[in-house]
């Protein structure tokens, strides 16, 4: 759910060096019905689909953590500023952490690694080795730090091991804070947890759980699930293949006005899957995403542009004026 360009490259290079990921290859040639060609079209629309879900998860993570809780830990449960959502364009941080390594390095070997600690734990973690932890505490850090409680504090804490922000890079112990805050219903850890166990990270991968997990978060109304829940009934991971419901589910996060969910649901319009064909109805998604596709997915954007613009040689000039006048009507639900 992000540079689509680099990601329908990088699944080409899969195929024609004939190293393509063997689980989605068996599912696109299933799908294509033994037919090579059709397969390989298959195989890059499923990789896609994985590759942008992991890259999108990775830079939320990201763009929630502040480039100084590096140095700091997060502490007190305090959101984040509106510059940190888009740290992707403050480039200063990163000439600034850089600076921030190289004096760190130089003063390791001036004191001693005990006294010093830039990456300290949060409050909620254990102490250090030198206050009392056990080998395996250490080795489990899940187990041995305090439990906040909070469902958002639980997340975040998550987020810290999943992103090595404040603590090790943990996924496993990452995986385990996303569960105790989904437990408790929180869509932001459905999400996070579903996204962990589609893709196998900190836990065994497992399409239905993952699916179970984005269904929770989907019901809530959270429209990242609901996409990726729709991308899953789409391709048959964890659940039936049905572009019925995929359909379903890419126009409850379209109706918010989700871009990625405008997006897919387009395509399906387009083809006639899983809905009646509509060139009216693809044309008018395609411009409502343009304009609320995020400013860090501007590839994404000429995307959406070019399948809109491609639809339109479909169209006759009446029906292209009043998928106009449909998208200057619409209102997110």
């Amino acid at each position: 759910m992000t540079n689509d360009l680099i990601l329908h490259v990088k699944a080409l290079k899969e195929i024609e060096g004939q190293h393509p990921v063997p689980a989605l290859w068996a599912k696109a040639f299933s799908d294509a019905g033994g037919d090579a060609n059709r397969a390989k079209a298959q195989y890059m629309k499923l990789r896609v689909a994985d590759l942008s879900l992991r890259k999108k998860h990775v830079a939320h993570t990201v763009r929630r953590v502040d480039a100084p809780a590096v140095a700091k830990p997060i502490a007190g449960g305090q959101g984040l500023s509106a510059s940190a959502l888009h740290s992707r364009t403050a480039s200063p941080r990163i000439w600034t952490a850089g600076v921030v390594l190289v004096v760190l390095v130089g003063a390791t070997q001036l004191l001693p690694m005990s006294k010093m600690n830039p990456f300290a734990p949060t409050p909620w973690v254990s102490g250090s080795v030198e206050s009392g932890r056990s080998a395996a505490s250490v080795a489990n850090p899940a187990t041995a730090a305090p439990d906040p409680g909070d469902a958002s504090a639980r997340t975040r804490l998550g987020d810290q091991y999943y992103g090595g922000q404040g603590v090790p890079r943990n996924l496993a112990a990452a995986a385990t804070w996303y569960q105790r805050a989904a437990v408790q219903g929180y869509a932001k850890a459905q999400v996070n947890l579903a996204v962990m166990y589609k893709f196998g990270e900190g836990v065994p991968l497992d399409y239905v759980k993952a699916a179970s997990w984005f269904r929770k978060a989907a019901d809530q109304g959270d429209p990242a699930a609901q996409v990726n829940l729709g991308t899953l009934y789409e391709f048959g991971q964890g659940v039936p293949q049905d572009d019925a419901e995929a359909a379903k589910w890419y126009r409850r996060a379209a109706d918010q006005g989700d871009a990625r969910g405008l997006d897919y649901l387009g395509s399906m319009y387009e083809s006639g899957r899983g809905v009646a064909q509509d060139y009216v109805e693809a044309y008018k998604l395609w411009s409502l995403a343009v304009a609320r596709t995020p400013v860090w997915e501007s590839e994404l954007a000429e995307e959406v542009v070019k399948n809109r613009d491609n639809v339109a040689t479909k169209m006759a000039a009446a029906q292209v004026a009043e998928a106009q006048k449909l998208t200057r009507e619409w209102k997110p639900r």
